[in-house]
């Protein structure tokens, strides 16, 4: 067992606290490598997929049993507010988010992903060979299993709506990663799809985004969720991809997951920690623009310092591009660089100084290059000036 899970182990196997309650919703089958017998698939089809179950108290035997993230989510909160928390756990492995979407909402935003869902390329190609083999028993045409769309909504999220809810974590995505764009329509439409179950325009909805499994498209997916953080409102993201692995599907680290989690819920939906938080957040705003900046505009200013190694043309550049272009002088060959850098760090200092100076300034402007001069040996040679003069 990972040293991270040995301590997560030891830390619910102590876990004694009667003011944190577990609602625990246990799937009665699991969707591993098995074919489901007739009982299981008639009971499916009537929506009664999970076990019935209750109120349990915090203990070392339910403790181990619930989700570790929700558990630490939990435990931050009643220890930082002192106040009773419930949880409620629905989780069932594999799930794409269309399942937990009500299907109004589906056939009013998204319908083409219920037609020949067994064929559909927006359903990923695990999903469909797992749900195949599952219900595989079954001589019903109209079989349903808990990845089809709207299933676990309607058998796992309606009947919860008389509950008070404050408010959600998710931890899901993994089966919805091979198509960043539709995942994105799905993400909101399942966020709002639960808020108009629970009658609460604004609910907060935080959630957790994919960790560091190595697979090509989790990079653009996790990506995509860091540009859901803006779009949705009354939402928040915990990073885990320092807490991953790249051979692992979870997060290995749920404390973390789910410290961060709460940290969320502690500052939007409780107000506590202000301060420290919004600052850590403009951190992080200021830190992901300079990242966007560079790989934007990298073989601009890729560009603009060879401009400035060649002419020696004094040319202003706003804060973000001083700092872009630094970084950039770290990633040149060596045998280049130390000259550039002399000559970069004097146009900076001047730039600074002249900014103080009454009088006109004039700036370069660099406009970039089309196809046939992006390969021009230098300024002086190419087929026009890539940089325009305006006082």
């Amino acid at each position: 067992i990972p040293t991270a899970n040995i301590a997560d182990v030891m830390e619910r196997s102590c876990a004694m606290n009667p003011s944190i309650r577990f609602y625990n919703m246990k799937a009665r089958w699991r969707t591993d490598i098995n074919e489901w017998d007739a009982a299981a698939l008639d009971s499916i089809n009537m929506l009664k997929y999970f076990a019935k179950n209750t109120w349990e108290i915090c203990q070392p035997t339910t403790a181990q049993n619930f989700s570790a993230v929700a558990y630490y989510f939990g435990k931050v909160l009643h220890d930082s507010l002192n106040i009773p928390i419930g949880l409620i756990c629905n989780a069932v492995g594999g799930s794409p988010t269309e399942s937990w979407i009500d299907r109004r909402t589906i056939e009013e935003e998204f319908p083409a992903i219920l037609r020949n869902w067994s064929k559909n390329d927006f359903v990923q190609d695990w999903v469909r060979e797992r749900a195949a083999l599952n219900i595989k028993k079954s001589t019903n045409s109209a079989q349903r299993h808990p990845y089809h769309p709207c299933y676990l909504y309607e058998s796992a999220i309606e009947p919860l709506a008389k509950f008070p809810i404050k408010g959600a974590i998710w931890y899901q995505g993994e089966s919805n990663a091979h198509n960043c764009d539709s995942h994105s329509k799905l993400f909101k439409m399942l966020v709002e799809s639960w808020r108009k179950n629970w009658g609460n325009a604004e609910m907060p909805f935080y959630f957790v985004q994919l960790s560091s499994l190595n697979r090509p498209s989790w990079t653009w997916f996790r990506n995509s969720q860091r540009l859901l953080l803006d779009e949705i409102p009354f939402s928040g993201m915990a990073v885990s991809s320092d807490c991953g692995d790249s051979l692992d599907v979870h997060p290995r680290q749920k404390k973390e997951i789910g410290d961060r989690s709460a940290a969320w819920a502690l500052n939007k939906t409780y107000e506590a920690f202000n301060e420290d938080f919004n600052k850590m957040c403009e951190e992080r705003d200021a830190a992901v623009a300079e990242a966007i900046y560079l790989r934007e505009n990298y073989k601009e200013l890729e560009y603009l310092i060879n401009a400035i190694a060649q002419t020696g043309e004094e040319l202003e550049l706003n804060l973000t591009q001083q700092t872009a272009v630094r970084k950039m002088m770290r990633d040149i060959d060596q045998s280049r660089s130390t000259g550039q850098a002399q000559l970069l760090n004097t146009l900076v200092n001047q730039t600074n100084q002249s900014k103080k100076k009454e009088g006109p300034i004039f700036i370069y402007t660099y406009v970039p290059l089309n196809k046939e001069e992006e390969h021009a040996p230098n300024v002086q040679t190419a087929e026009r000036d890539p940089f325009e003069v305006r006082v």
